[in-house]
């Protein structure tokens, strides 16, 4: 596993000797299946009405032409690949951020929010959510992944 995907798991929280072997266990899957390299990985999170994080949804991996979404990475096996090429449409909802800085550290609070809802050319629709500075993250990968493939 990457480093840099270590380290993004270990800022979300995700430490402790089980979580790490479960997500070893996914990143291999993921390999085997994805038909490029990962290059990056991002956690979509769920939250209650008071803004407490309450579950880890789905594991996001993506290289320039493709994303691998693992469902409810943290108890099923469930795992869908999208190309990215010839998104149809891209939806970004950001609350909760001071939005002259956005997507800066300096624009987030405990309380920001991130959704990027986006169309893959063959149909579907997938959709990232993001709390406090995990939106940061979504941003770039909204950047780097989906607006450029649009």
């Amino acid at each position: 596993m990457k480093d840099a995907f270590k380290d993004y798991f270990s800022k979300m929280g995700l430490t402790d000797g089980p979580q790490l072997q479960r997500l070893e266990d996914i990143v291999k899957v993921a390999q085997g299946l994805f038909p490029d390299e990962m290059e990056e990985v991002f956690i979509s999170q769920s939250s209650e009405e008071n803004g407490n994080v309450t579950e880890w949804d789905s594991l996001w991996f993506f290289s320039g032409k493709y994303c691998l979404e693992a469902r409810q990475f943290t108890v099923h096996n469930d795992f869908e690949i999208h190309r990215l090429e010839g998104i149809q449409n891209l939806r970004l909802i950001v609350e909760n951020c001071v939005l002259g800085k956005f997507p800066t550290t300096e624009a987030l609070g405990p309380k920001s929010t991130m959704t990027a809802e986006f169309t893959p050319q063959r149909g579907g629709r997938c959709q990232l959510y993001a709390f406090s500075h995990n939106c940061e993250k979504l941003a770039f990968i909204a950047k780097k992944y989906l607006q450029t493939n649009l």
